[in-house]
């Protein structure tokens, strides 16, 4: 066959490819030469331990770091004034923090530093990095046989992890754009209303109906052939979100969002979308979108926000609701129950007994309800993360060294830290109510979240007692 017949569409072709190939080295040199000497800036501390002095390690990620504050103005740092200052015992406080990180890159560190540091007490914060960098991340057993690895060795390439990175935040700014469009749209368009204002089609209230009998099978089915119509996307979302698949739950849900941004449903299943993908931050945002749309919220949509609040750990915020519903009576017996249960977990027996005293005399019913509620937020990056958080105790526990857990001051994946602190009766340090209590919280934060040097300030201050008592509660042992 003559060569020339093939044009030059395969000499193209391998020269797209070989462009493509010469970015991703490039990209990756530059990223692996920025964190060699990262790695080296942290080195340092390590390099100038003293005998004598008390030694605190302070282990996580870019909160650890101290992104957000001038260098050297992060929370270890701080601390360490805070401890030297206030205390006649010598403390030293090494700051081994790493931006990015996520808890298993966290543990396979971890040995090399307890060798090096040798501390006698160790301070972990790590987990906001898990919900997209999925290194050492394994779904439930069986489900993702031989992805595992691959997926390990991917995360291993930095470009990797910063393409995986930039998607991740694109899809936070996606579902807010797509509201904002919704919305804007809805404005101009005054009283014509959402193009889905037309009653759903039965495929899709029979899909949602299957769905919720658990049938997702039936439900799929029934969805294939159905129009484009908000109720279909939301539930095709609902379904995925079931299977625990962000992924693909996303772009249905966009739909749904774009279709009509005032349905509760929708909003409440985004919150459920970020819950999944570990942003119990933004989850929060959604729901609280749910609560003031155009029309008052009923009591349905008000015990959706509420249960939803519930497994994310929100009790004081799903109180605080709860106390407007107290004259409110439910009009059958399943909204009875459901108010009876959300009473209960918010603290309120009296209420929950007045609505339901045959379910309360019940034995074990209100221990099996809030431990029902409770074990339904756990996402499987959370329970990635609460394992991580117990290997590393055990570890640190076997170097001789102390342990304490911190949660985030306005973050995501705190709820592990929680978990494993009370199984394994540890002191934890829990940031969240302390920044949640001050007039302006945002006063102490940049705007992606972080802490600023004030908010460092306050993390500091809140560890320092802590680890005064641990401190004067260890026999004397000088390293």
């Amino acid at each position: 066959m003559d060569k020339s017949c093939l044009g030059p569409w395969p000499a193209r072709l391998l020269v797209l490819v070989a462009g493509m190939l010469t970015s991703l080295l490039l990209l990756e040199g530059g990223l692996r030469l920025l964190s060699f000497s990262y790695a080296v800036s942290i080195r340092a501390p390590m390099d100038a331990l003293e005998e004598g002095r008390y030694r605190v390690l302070c282990v996580g990620d870019s909160f650890t770091k101290g992104l957000g504050a001038p260098a050297g103005r992060g929370y270890p740092e701080q601390l360490e004034e805070l401890l030297v200052a206030g205390d006649r015992q010598d403390f030293q406080v090494i700051n081994a923090g790493r931006f990015g990180t996520n808890s298993t890159a966290m543990l396979d560190r971890l040995p090399g530093q307890l060798v090096d540091v040798d501390p006698q007490l160790v301070i972990l914060l790590v987990g906001a990095n898990n919900n997209w960098d999925l290194y050492g991340f394994r779904g439930k057993e069986g489900s993702d046989a031989g992805i595992g690895p691959i997926r390990d060795l991917l995360f291993a390439t930095s470009s990797y992890r910063f393409i995986r990175l930039t998607e991740h935040n694109l899809r936070k700014f996606s579902f807010e754009a797509a509201y904002s469009e919704a919305v804007e749209a809805l404005g101009a368009a005054g009283s014509a209303g959402p193009p889905s204002s037309d009653p759903a089609p039965e495929a899709c209230i029979e899909a949602a109906d299957r769905r919720l009998t658990g049938d997702l099978e039936a439900a799929s089915a029934l969805l294939l052939d159905a129009p484009h119509h908000a109720t279909c996307h939301r539930v095709r979302a609902e379904i995925e979100l079931d299977l625990a698949d962000a992924g693909r739950a996303m772009d249905p849900l966009l739909r749904a969002v774009r279709e009509d941004p005032h349905d509760v449903s929708t909003l409440l299943a985004v919150a459920r979308y970020f819950q999944l993908e570990g942003d119990r931050g933004l989850a929060m945002a959604w729901l609280d979108r749910a609560l003031v749309g155009p029309e008052p919220p009923d009591l349905t949509v008000v015990l959706d926000v509420v249960e939803r609040l519930l497994v994310l750990g929100k009790t004081s915020r799903a109180f605080e609701l709860m106390v407007n519903l107290s004259g409110v009576r439910p009009v059958d017996r399943q909204q009875r129950l459901r108010l009876a249960r959300a009473h209960l977990a918010c603290g309120n027996r009296a209420a929950a007994r007045e609505l339901l005293p045959g379910a309360m005399d019940a034995r074990g019913w209100e221990a099996a309800t809030v431990r029902e509620l409770s074990a339904a937020g756990e996402t499987p990056y959370e329970a990635w993360l609460a394992a991580d958080l117990r290997e590393a105790v055990a570890m640190i526990r076997d170097s001789g060294g102390r342990v304490v857990l911190q949660t985030y001051p306005a973050h995501a994946m705190s709820s592990p830290a929680r978990t494993v602190a009370r199984e394994l009766d540890l002191p934890l340090v829990d940031h969240e109510p302390v920044f949640s209590a001050l007039p302006n919280p945002a006063s102490h934060l940049v705007p992606d979240g972080h802490c600023n040097e004030a908010g460092y300030h306050l993390m500091a201050q809140t560890l320092a007692p802590v680890v005064r008592s641990l401190a004067s509660s260890t026999p004397d042992d000088p390293r």
